[in-house]
This record gives C-alpha cells, structure tokens and sequence, in this order.
C-alpha cells in the first residue's frame, strides 16, 4: 500500500514538475530552426519525461535529408535540445538519367539532373536503389564502404578539388584532381597515409598550376616512394624533365618524366610498416602500371 502510494505520487511529481519551456536546436544547418522544432513533434507544456525522442528523431531525418545525425536530448527540468549535425555531399552517381548526392556515410541527400559543382563524380558504383533520406544501395555493398572510406581519409589528408573518383577497379581506384591530376592510389590500404602524400605534391612550388597527369602513390605507404607522370604535349612539359623541388625528411624529391619521387615530402605522418625504402622500383607497380624511365 505505502509502495503504491509513494510510486503515484512520484508519477504525478514527474508530470508536474517537468513541463517543457524551451525547445532549441543546436547545431549549423541549412533548414530553418522552427521548422526542425515542428518537425520534432515536441511541444511547449509537454512532459519532458514522456515525449517520444526516437519518434521525433526519425521524423526530422525522414523530411531533412541533409542531416547527418539528429539527437532529441532532455535537460532537467524543462529544456529540449535538439542536436543536429550537417550532412556533406561527397558524390553524385548516374542513375536513371538523374544523378544521386549522397554522403560519405552513403545517405542520399539529393535527386539532382546534373553534378553538383564542386562534388566528385563516383564511377563504378551502380545502384541498386536509391531513396531521398535513406542510405544507398549498391549493387556491390563493398564499393560502399570503399566510398565512405576514401572519404574519410580525403577529409583527413586535406585533399580539396576532387573532380572524379573512379571505382571501376575496387581493388586499384583512383581520384581525378582538379580535372586534370589523376592520383593512382594502388590497393585501398593505407588511404590516409597516401592521400597526404598526394596533397605535399600537389601543393609543392615546383608544380606547376596547369600540370596534367598521373600521379602513383601506390606505393607510398610500403615503399616510400611516388611516381608522377606528366601527360604528353602539355605545357607541363616545356622540358624533357624538371626539378620538384618537393623536400623531405630525408631528401629532396625529384620529378621528371614519369619520374619517381625518391621519397616522401614533409609533414607527413611516417608511413605504417613502412620497409625497403631504398628498393629499386623500376619494374613495381601494383596495379600494372610501370613507372616509365623519363626522358
């Protein structure tokens, strides 16, 4: 009896005492804060102890879809936050004379009839289905995690000006650069490791801004070396080679004519497991791609 007691009276405490006041949404967004609070389904005068977080959560990500994550927190005694966070385009995919946006985690953000500026185009990755606010289905699920990987370690290494990502070979992709760069990045190991190498290239004095051609960082991360290639009759190539005047913690880089740079540039992480860094590399190249001699 007295157990009984003392829990109604707890309940009726908690239905009093908690009545919501404030409702706001923390977070940058593109959509409008009111409307994420109507979204929501909470109410001023609500209990706070009662209201339904997981509900609310889901019908905000079902009509926002470029939130990433949406968490409904309670704050004794009276307050609702509302956390959000923003959603980044990672990639538009062809798909039924329309392409599709999607995130790195694979959420589809947009139905678009043309690239987004400023967004990679992703080949080799054919959809299966593809809903607005739903996560993507591939026809193979690995080039998901592939994307969302490449992604992660894009961020990291500060690559900006990604035109193209090409998973035609899952096992060898590569990343087009400011539509004129194509960056071989060998098996996807290491992805990190090899796009911050990619990066200290890239942005080093000696190359040149209207360069075109390949660069091979396969073989970063297990071999310390890279490889450029500058494309053939392009105003890269004034000369038969050129100094890259990339520097290391060990040496200065060089590049020529499909060339190698003999070591990693600067302010890059030591590579995992890194070995046989003076191996000859003339004749290596995982994904069959021979680094040509120069000249």
């Amino acid at each position: 009896m007295i157990l009984a007691i003392l829990t109604a009276g707890i309940a009726i405490g908690a239905t009093v005492l908690f009545k919501i006041d404030t409702i706001q949404v923390v977070g940058e967004s593109r959509y409008d804060p009111q409307e994420i609070i109507s979204l929501s389904g909470v109410e001023k005068g609500e209990n706070l102890i009662t209201i339904d977080t997981a509900e609310g959560e889901a019908a905000i990500m079902s009509r926002m879809p470029y939130l990433e994550t949406v968490q409904i927190k309670r704050k004794i005694p009276s307050t609702v936050n509302i956390e959000v966070t923003e959603a980044q385009a990672a990639g538009c995919i062809a798909y039924q004379n329309q392409y599709v946006i999607i995130s790195g985690s694979g959420k589809v953000l947009e139905l678009a009839q043309a690239p987004l500026e400023g967004v990679p185009v992703i080949k080799g990755a054919a959809i299966k289905e593809a809903e607005l606010s739903e996560e993507i289905v591939l026809e193979d699920e690995t080039v998901l995690t592939l994307i969302s990987d490449i992604e992660t370690a894009r961020a990291a290494a500060g690559l900006a000006s990604v035109t193209e990502l090409d998973l035609t070979n899952p096992v060898s992709p590569t990343i087009t650069y400011d539509g004129r760069i194509i960056i071989k990045l060998g098996m996807p190991t290491d992805l990190e490791y090899k796009l911050q190498t990619a990066v200290a290239v890239l942005t080093s004095e000696d190359m040149k801004t209207a360069q075109r051609g390949t660069l091979d960082v396969s073989l970063a991360a297990d071999k310390g070396r890279s490889y450029f290639k500058p494309e053939y009759g392009t105003a890269s190539q004034a000369g038969t080679s050129s100094e890259a005047g990339v520097q290391s913690e060990e040496a200065s880089a060089q590049t020529a004519s499909g060339s190698e740079l003999s070591s990693i540039p600067e302010n890059i992480s030591s590579a995992p497991d890194a070995s046989d860094s003076g191996a000859d590399l003339a004749n290596t190249g995982n994904d069959g791609a021979e680094p040509s001699s120069g000249g």
